[in-house]
């Protein structure tokens, strides 16, 4: 009885050893969560704090954009008045994208807005006229050169009368074209190659 009594007081020292091992691993385990839970906290104030710096930082970079817009506003809307001047019909668009991409075209009545490049060959020579002219300004010596080969005879007239009508008179104009006008303007000399 006295070995089975021994042989029963090992069994419950390994037993208490074995459930000592499993306490200071559960304490090790605890010990670390509680550290991982004490940074998730701080991380949270972090996130909590960067998410207000953002707000704050796009609320300064909204500000930024509409004041950059501002500031090109007056130059855009004058170049596109003076545009919309020189065209036969319709509206000349110019105008900055928020990403900073250019837009240029042409709104004709009863339609959308056509992007410079998909603008028809006589299209562009009558928007890019009106374009260069604008964008001229208050330019010295101003010389205008209209590659009109795309325009008929019978939208030539037209067009160098509407040039005529809305060219400052210090300016030298050249539209080089196939056909001869059906008239020619007053102030417009013809040279035939």
């Amino acid at each position: 009885m006295e070995k089975l009594k021994s042989e029963l007081l090992k069994e419950q020292m390994e037993s208490l050893k074995f459930y000592r091992k499993q306490l200071k691993e559960n304490e090790r385990v605890f010990i670390k969560h509680s550290g991982i839970a004490e940074s998730i906290e701080q991380y949270r104030v972090e996130i909590s704090q960067r998410e207000s710096e953002l707000e704050s930082e796009k609320d300064k970079l909204y500000e930024l954009k509409a004041a950059k817009s501002d500031a090109v506003k007056g130059t855009l809307m004058a170049v596109q008045d003076r545009i919309t001047e020189l065209l036969p019909e319709g509206e000349g668009i110019v105008h900055i994208e928020d990403d900073g991409s250019f837009v240029i075209g042409w709104m004709l009545p009863s339609k959308p807005l056509v992007p410079y490049a998909g603008l028809s060959g006589g299209q562009k020579v009558i928007f890019g006229r009106a374009l260069s002219n604008a964008l001229m300004g208050d330019a010295k010596n101003k010389v205008l050169i209209y590659e009109a080969a795309e325009v008929d005879s019978s939208n030539l007239l037209p067009m160098l009368e509407q040039i005529e009508a809305n060219t400052e008179p210090d300016t030298q104009v050249i539209a080089s074209t196939w056909y001869a006008p059906e008239e020619v303007p007053t102030g417009w000399n013809v040279i035939t190659l």
